[in-house]
């Protein structure tokens, strides 16, 4: 009886390992996001003073910023236990991180940009600022924060599995 506890034990540690790796990979990502976007509308001087989504030149990644993705998802492969985990874990990532940065994002247009100003004055004006955070955000989720999450977890794994 002693040993099932014990194993039961030892499973919930694990467990809390890859909880704990797949908050931090989603942390990770989100900071990913947040940074690039900060970048972005520091160093335009027409996204600082007109508009908060720009439809023909938003923020996007770089090449620096894809290969860090794909290293923080290659050290999450390595480090989760089990499959269940690692398909859940990605998914619960894209998710988490999301709204991490959508959250991020959104103070950053209502606060920095200054669009409470503008957008306070309609009934339930926060809530086109959001939708501009959330699509600022799914451009770079969606399809190459994804393919790249993707792409480093599965290296991750198998490395993982030929030690």
């Amino acid at each position: 009886m002693a040993e099932v506890g014990r194993g039961l034990v030892d499973a919930i540690k694990r467990r809390r390992i890859d909880i704990a790796v797949i908050l931090a990979w989603s942390v990770a990502v989100a900071l990913v996001i947040i940074n690039t976007y900060n970048i972005f509308y520091t160093e335009s001087f027409l996204a600082q003073r007109q508009i908060a989504y720009l439809s023909y030149t938003g923020p996007t990644f770089t090449e620096i910023d894809l290969l860090l993705l794909a290293a923080i998802s290659f050290f999450a492969g390595i480090v989760l236990t089990d499959v269940k985990s690692i398909i859940y874990g990605f998914f619960t990532n894209i998710l988490l991180s999301f709204t991490l940065a959508s959250a991020y994002v959104f103070t950053y247009i209502w606060v920095v940009l200054e669009y409470q100003r503008a957008l306070s004055q309609i009934p339930f004006g926060w809530e086109d600022a959001a939708f501009l955070a959330m699509v600022n955000v799914f451009r770079f989720i969606f399809p190459m924060g994804i393919l790249f999450c993707f792409l480093g977890i599965t290296i991750g794994i198998f490395i993982r599995g030929l030690r």
